[in-house]
């Protein structure tokens, strides 16, 4: 007996979408490879971290509006990355946009004076502002890294109290982190008067930053594997 022509076309659709090369999670082409990186990267608190790397490193007046347009444009390419691997925009992804977005619009409506202050703020305000995002979400009980974590779980799994210590202590590191880069530049601008001071300025950030980095990728590797069993 013959399936009928819509079933068949169907199933045909169907075994099209399952075998693609953008929904298959085991191809072993380059396109499959790719896709999972991208899957990777957007689940990943570190993709809503990124874009605050460019402004955080500003030396100068002349880097700014390079800066805020590198960290928006961060910003733009993770969501639209996030809605083609089928995932819903997260806040921080939506914060970032919106952010940049503002200090983007500051940058070009303004004269060389209000260059020179932005310059001279923008790195300890954006780590600031970031710094408030990550203790407020822990405030209200929503750890921004729980909707990166979430994707891919049950509801049972995603309500347990596992997930939501694990999300707090993640939440937590990241907050340290922006709070230890902030203190190191703050030091280097207003006490020591040298932005580019290469203890203060650059070396403890860096350092901080791909701890965090480093930290979130083993974190999550245990959280997965625990809350998985």
């Amino acid at each position: 007996m013959t399936a009928p022509p819509q079933s068949t076309a169907a199933a045909t659709t169907c075994a099209h979408v399952v075998s693609s090369p953008i929904m298959a999670a085991d191809d072993p082409t380059r396109t499959g490879r790719l896709r999972r990186a991208v899957v990777a990267f957007v689940r990943s608190p570190v993709s809503g971290v990124l874009p605050w790397v460019p402004t955080a490193a500003i030396t100068g007046a002349d880097s700014v509006a390079l800066a805020v347009g590198v960290s928006l444009a961060i910003s733009l390419l993770t969501a639209v990355a996030t809605v083609v691997v089928g995932d819903r925009i997260k806040a921080l992804e939506t914060f970032d946009i919106v952010y940049f977005a503002v200090v983007g619009l500051v940058v070009s409506a303004s004269g060389a004076d209000v260059d020179q202050v932005v310059a001279r703020w923008l790195s300890e305000v954006s780590l600031l502002v970031i710094l408030v995002y990550a203790v407020g979400s822990l405030a209200i009980g929503r750890p921004f890294t729980s909707q990166y974590s979430r994707v891919g779980l049950t509801t049972g799994q995603a309500g347990s109290d596992l997930f939501r210590r694990w999300n707090s202590r993640a939440t937590t590191m990241w907050a340290v982190v922006f709070a230890v880069q902030l203190a190191s530049m703050y030091v280097a601008e207003s006490i020591l008067a040298d932005p580019d001071d290469l203890v203060f300025g650059w070396i403890i950030p860096l350092a901080s930053l791909a701890s965090g980095f480093a930290l979130d990728a083993r974190m999550t590797r245990r959280y997965r594997s625990a809350i998985i069993q």
